[in-house]
């Protein structure tokens, strides 16, 4: 690939107005008040809206939390891997474009 080509798709990327929904996923291990709690800390989901999001998520298997550019839903996953990690958890998410 040529210079000016890496060029290109570098400023297609950085220009991407696109936006992307950020998916929680239901499992059988993640508490569903840590759920709740990820909700409100990353997300600012007020409590109410937050249990019914994650009730959402728990009997659909999977919800879309928000909808924002890649950049931020990328960022939304690295606050959620590093709660886990804090928290010794094993919540899946996922970015996908709308």
């Amino acid at each position: 690939m040529s210079k000016i080509q890496e060029v290109i798709d570098t400023q297609d990327t950085i220009t991407d107005n696109s936006e992307y929904n950020v998916i929680i996923f239901n499992d059988d291990i993640t508490p569903m008040e840590y759920v709740v709690i990820v909700l409100a800390t990353i997300f600012g989901y007020d409590m109410e809206r937050a249990i019914h999001c994650m009730m959402n998520i728990h009997t659909s298997g999977q919800g879309v939390v928000c909808t924002t550019t890649l950049e931020d839903a990328y960022a939304k996953l690295d606050r959620i891997e590093a709660m886990n990690n804090e928290y010794g958890q094993l919540l899946q998410a996922d970015v996908q474009k709308v």
